[in-house]
């Protein structure tokens, strides 16, 4: 039987589809890492940001409590960068501390993390204190206290915001990034 007449071997061909063959792999794994890797946020995973409570006993402070609660969500927000997203507007995130259901804040908004915090009196001025909080078992992941002269409440609200968002972003990107 006769045989076939072998081709001769072409070495540019075969580096072609060698290289071919390689890049086409490589795209592959690129697209897999990018849509499987945990610092790619996860669809849904939230954080509710409430209202910060007034417990000062004086009036002044109220808007200085809102102010603050809007600035932390911008803050943390900002940080971020699209592996979760942050809520802060909603009834439900208004109401004050004596009367918060953590657990029906995280079932109506579907937020897994929740922070809250409180504006107090404190001997150098004002302190703020804000709780990262893990929902549904309601488990405390991070407080931060800060204490602050009073001054001018723009200022301090931006910093004491800024305190706060850098304490807490990376343990939230941390935790987001871990398989549920």
């Amino acid at each position: 039987m006769p045989t076939a007449p072998r081709r001769p071997f072409d070495r540019r061909k075969e580096i072609r589809r060698l290289l071919a063959s390689v890049l086409l792999m490589g795209t592959m794994g690129t697209i897999a890492l990018v849509y499987t890797h945990p610092w790619t946020a996860r669809p849904g995973m939230r954080v509710a940001v409430a209202r910060f409570d007034n417990e000062t006993g004086k009036k002044e402070y109220d808007r200085f409590a809102a102010g603050l609660t809007d600035s932390v969500a911008e803050e943390l927000s900002a940080a971020a960068a699209g592996r979760y997203r942050v809520i802060a507007s909603g009834a439900i995130l208004l109401v004050p501390r004596e009367r918060r259901d953590l657990a029906a804040i995280g079932s109506t908004l579907g937020v897994s993390y929740v922070v809250v915090g409180q504006v107090q009196r404190s001997p150098l001025g004002i302190r703020v204190m804000a709780n990262l909080i893990r929902l549904p078992d309601q488990a405390s992941i991070r407080v931060v206290s800060l204490e602050r002269k009073v001054g001018d409440t723009k200022k301090m609200r931006a910093e004491i915001a800024a305190s706060i968002a850098e304490e807490f972003a990376p343990r939230l990107n941390l935790l987001i990034s871990v398989p549920k």
